[in-house]
């Protein structure tokens, strides 16, 4: 779930998208390699991948934050999806009246 996470914290860190999405599949691939979580390789494991991962990578390690930072309509954030339920609901009303 968290390597798009990886790939939008490398374009923040001013790599392009691919670049950013082949990195990310390379971190992906590395703690597939060493049976673990991305969350568990080490800084120097992911500076070996780029040299732009720097100490705030561990940020990116976050699901809560890694969902409620997609707040727009259709978004996964609770605002976006409450805001989706309620419009269901009064899409449902004026079906059933």
């Amino acid at each position: 779930m968290l390597a798009t996470d990886v790939a939008y914290y490398l374009v923040r860190k001013g790599v392009g998208f691919r670049e950013a999405h082949g990195l990310a599949g390379k971190v992906v691939s590395l703690a597939e390699q060493l049976g673990v979580l991305m969350s568990e390789l080490a800084l120097e494991q992911l500076k070996s991948i780029s040299d732009k991962f720097t100490e705030d990578v561990s940020n990116v390690w976050d699901y809560e934050s890694s969902v409620e930072q997609y707040q727009t309509t259709g978004g996964t954030s609770r605002a976006s999806v409450l805001k989706q339920v309620c419009q269901l609901v009064q899409w449902l009303q004026t079906k059933t009246s």
